[in-house]
């Protein structure tokens, strides 16, 4: 689910939410 999650939001607004979501669940 996460996958799913991560792309939506990187679809949707791009870089800042992926970075976001990399430092939120620490796999950055």
């Amino acid at each position: 689910e996460q996958g799913t999650f991560r792309d939506f939001l990187n679809d949707r607004n791009g870089w800042r939410n992926a970075t976001l979501i990399a430092v939120t669940s620490k796999q950055y």
